[in-house]
């Protein structure tokens, strides 16, 4: 009995005798060739015993894994297919098959690029779940015969973080056709091409999209430049920009099905003879809460009314706390534009208060109007920039005579909405639109031990890539101090450090101050969860970073750390970096740096301050990685010594002299 017992307990202990962890495969070959014979071994490799594994023998080895769940990590580099499709070629050919759970995981992506040659889409996926993070799918096209996915079709469960999907084609979804349940977070859909949805089409599953970036994408025959949904879609705190549709819905068009869009900017997006230059409602419905909906246009004429927002029969389009304004359809005699802001009076959007409408007249409304505007406003909007969020949007200016009681600031399902696009607080009277224009970023519960800085380190899901077409590597959720970018560069690119310059750790992307003499980025923390501890002078800090510069030259950055009352006085100042040439021995590195002290009473915000200043150049060299900022768990010793940390720490440090 004793021995069955410890048999038993020690069967318990081992667990299942079938379980095995899943593998996990590490391509080291940019050639793309099929994996070998035996492809249920557990081994990437393109032959029997030569120890090669391509992306694509590592899709196969782990499409063939029991139970599924292999994981494959793609270095840097540029991976392209080459092999066209062929009938019954299965995954040996064309696109990428995926089809067992897995996960797929890149360097970033600008680090990481899988090109499909425009032979075949890049990827197909058919399971449940997959994950492809940090990297880049581009030129991938629908092959002849199909008309779905030019750079993925997803008919499994597919989710992507940290990915751009760029400068792909097909006849339905340029960049991604969907027809499962789809996620993106953190993601740019940019400068894909199709005859309806160039950048996602989504029928008839799921489709969510969130923190992202919808740019630059074109349906050249149909509808929905952007986007074309016929599935149950929810898009939150994204970015939907200069998109372009020959027919109707530049920015989105829904073809049926159910599109919630929350805490979005849709502006500068084009569409032409059928109108809706943000959006066209031609079946389903479609509810805009909390968006700015700002120069779209009709370019061509067709009927009136439908510069912005386009309804048509049959269709529900409705529009609750937004900002619309600024939108144009072709002036009648063709000579020119006029303003047209939403709906028709044959086929009206849906309001359900709190709209502000830039030109009244050209708004048709039915529903509850109490509180919009019954003539024209100017809503005071700021250019779009990056101002705290993923990507950029558009800050207003004014003062807050458009706020509205908390009462009404819900979702779709009425709860109360705790943020704005940028993830930033809507505390008390939020505001119309996207954006809530006095407000900081309440990081989420508990604040000890979590890291508050968000993209401290240029990379991971905060996407090291630009999102306006100029060549600018804006960094995420930095808000811009001067109008220049603090930007973000892969270690190893020509010119710029190696990874082996920066501490160990560090990871594939850094902060660099671009082609500015002085470029500040900065955040806004709030912290005031935790008021009595920091008025009992227990809260503690520590701050830290990595901060170089290149060769002999002494450009430098550092971070600055205001800590801000309730009545908006600085209580306290901490900064680190600053590092000069003699620092870093007159070699390009950067250094570790780090301070630890106890929050000053009386602080409600934190503010960081990322600063890159040139000495010397054409470019400002100033580097930062691994930037964070933790409030620790408290211990005796540090209780014991708040008094004088504190002191020491509210001191901002003198900044380190230049070698000349």
């Amino acid at each position: 009995m004793k021995l069955f017992l410890r048999l038993v307990f020690l069967a318990s202990a081992l667990g299942p005798a079938s379980a095995v962890a899943a593998p996990t495969f590490v391509v080291d070959s940019l050639v793309d060739a099929p994996g070998g014979a035996n492809l249920s071994d557990g081994v990437c490799e393109t032959a029997p015993g030569n120890g090669v594994c391509t992306l694509r023998a590592a899709v196969m080895e782990a499409n063939a894994v029991a139970g599924g769940g292999a994981t494959i990590r793609l270095p840097a580099g540029v991976y392209v297919l080459t092999r066209p499709p062929t009938e019954g070629g299965g995954a040996a050919n064309g696109d990428l098959d995926l089809a067992a759970p897995l996960t797929i995981l890149g360097a970033g992506p600008s680090a990481t690029i899988i090109d499909g040659s425009d032979l075949d889409r890049v990827f197909a996926s058919q399971s449940d779940p997959v994950l492809l993070r940090g990297l880049t799918v581009r030129n991938g096209k629908t092959p002849s015969g199909e008309f779905c996915g030019g750079g993925i079709l997803n008919d499994g469960n597919l989710s992507l973080e940290n990915v751009v999907v760029t400068d792909n084609e097909g006849l339905v979804g340029g960049g991604i056709c969907s027809g499962g349940a789809l996620e993106l977070r953190h993601c740019i859909v940019e400068d894909n091409r199709a005859e309806t949805g160039g950048g996602i089409a989504g029928s008839p599953g799921s489709v969510r999209i969130a923190d992202s970036a919808i740019v630059r994408n074109s349906a050249g025959v149909g509808s929905g430049g952007g986007i074309a949904n016929a599935a149950a879609m929810r898009i939150e705190r994204t970015l939907i920009e200069q998109n372009y549709a020959e027919e109707g819905g530049g920015g989105i068009a829904g073809v049926a099905g159910e599109l919630i869009v929350l805490n979005s900017t849709l502006h500068d997006n084009e569409a032409g003879t059928a109108g809706g230059g943000a959006v066209l409602a031609k079946a389903g419905e479609i509810q805009l809460i909390h968006a700015t909906v700002t120069e779209n246009r009709q370019t061509l004429l067709g009927p009136p009314g439908r510069g912005g927002l386009a309804v048509e029969p049959g269709a529900s389009l409705s529009l609750r706390n937004s900002v619309v304004a600024g939108n144009l359809a072709p002036n009648g005699a063709g000579t020119g534009y006029v303003a047209s802001e939403c709906g028709s009076f044959e086929n009206p959007a849906l309001s359900g208060d709190y709209n502000l409408i830039g030109d009244r007249a050209s708004c048709f409304l039915t529903g509850a109007l109490a509180h919009v505007n019954a003539s024209d406003v100017d809503p005071q909007l700021l250019p779009l920039a990056p101002n705290g969020g993923f990507a950029r949007d558009r800050a207003g200016s004014g003062p807050t005579v458009r706020a509205i009681p908390s009462a009404s600031c819900t979702d779709e399902l009425g709860a109360p909405l705790r943020e704005d696009q940028r993830g930033y607080a809507r505390t008390g009277a939020c505001d119309i639109g996207a954006v809530q224009v006095a407000s900081s970023y309440v990081p989420p519960s508990p604040l000890r031990g979590a890291e508050l800085i968000r993209n401290g380190g240029a990379e991971g899901n905060e996407l090291g890539r630009a999102t306006d077409g100029t060549g600018s590597q804006a960094a995420p959720y930095w808000s811009r101090v001067f109008d220049v970018d603090l930007t973000q560069i892969a270690y190893g690119a020509p010119g710029y450090p190696l990874l082996g310059d920066a501490p160990a750790g560090s990871g594939s992307y850094f902060f660099a101050g671009g082609l500015s003499a002085l470029t500040s980025a900065f955040q806004l923390i709030d912290i005031s969860e935790l008021a009595a501890e920091i008025d009992a002078g227990t809260l503690a800090f520590t701050l830290e970073g990595a901060f170089g510069g290149a060769a002999n030259e002494d450009d430098d950055a550092s971070l600055h750390v205001r800590f801000v009352d309730a009545t908006e006085l600085t209580v306290g100042m901490v900064t680190i970096g600053g590092f000069t040439a003699a620092d870093r021995g007159g070699v390009t590195r950067l250094l570790h740096d780090a301070e630890r002290g106890f929050v000053p009473a009386g602080a409600r915000t934190v503010e960081l301050i990322l600063e890159s200043q040139r000495a010397a150049g054409d470019h400002n060299d100033g580097y930062a990685d691994d930037l964070s900022l933790v409030l620790p768990e408290p211990s005796g010793w540090l209780l014991g010594a708040a008094a004088i940390l504190t002191t020491l720490a509210m001191r901002p440090r003198p900044r380190r002299a230049r070698a000349r």
